[in-house]
This record gives structure tokens, sequence and C-alpha cells, in this order.
């Protein structure tokens, strides 16, 4: 890991204590959308459910309009193994949002933690295409 990876890896680590503490407290902590994401994405990696939940209700509450928070809370279930609601918030997603790329990806590891058979070479050629435009 290279000096400025180490950097913001601290970065978010300080992010995710000053959440932890707001949680508890019940205080206010505002985290602008990229910052959010990264402190969900930290608390998703170290299988700290408590919080993640947390923040994820967070980014759902302060950001209605961003459909990641929606895959962060997909991969949310799918880690947790509440692979009905993972499907149902993916076809919420599906319903209310215009098509992003880790849609797609999600719906492959969905499907591959449920054992579906599914064709994920076309859901990532979709999600690479999406991503390229």
């Amino acid at each position: 890991m290279d000096n400025d990876e180490n950097q913001d890896m601290n970065e978010i680590e300080e992010l995710a204590e000053q959440f932890k503490r707001a949680a508890d407290m019940g205080d206010f902590c505002y985290l602008d959308e990229p910052d959010l994401e990264d402190v969900i994405g930290y608390f998703l990696d170290n299988d700290d459910w408590k919080y993640s939940k947390k923040a994820i209700a967070m980014g759902l509450k302060n950001y209605p309009k961003e459909p990641y928070f929606r895959i962060l809370h997909v991969k949310y279930f799918t880690l947790r193994r509440k692979f009905k609601d993972a499907e149902n918030e993916i076809n919420y997603i599906e319903l209310h949002f215009p098509p992003i790329p880790e849609l797609y990806v999600e719906k492959i590891m969905l499907a591959h933690a449920t054992n579906q058979n599914i064709d994920a070479i076309a859901l990532l050629k979709k999600a690479l295409k999406l991503d390229e435009g």
C-alpha cells in the first residue's frame, strides 16, 4: 500500500470513528456523499453490521435520489445473508432509478450467493457499457 492509500485509509477510519461517536451519542454527524459511501464501505468490509446499518439509513435519508446508497443496502443484505431483502432492494432500484454499473455487479453477487443460474457475462457487459458511457 502506498502513502496516498495509507492516508486515504486513515481518513476513512477517522470518519468512521466520528460517525460511531455521533451515533452512540445520538448526535448528527454530517458526511458528504463520497465520505458517507467510504464509511459504509469501511463498516461493511469490517463486518460492523450495527454501524453499517446506521450509516446506510443515514445515506438513504440524506441522499434519497442517490442510487448508490441503495446498492450498498443490497450489499449489506447479501453479506448478512438476507437474500430476499437484497432481491427486494434490487427490484426497487430497477424500478426507481436509471441503471448504474454497480447494480449489475450486485445482481451477480446476489445470484452467486444464492446459487442462481444467471448470465453473468451479459450483466458484466451491461455494466461495462454503462461505465464507458
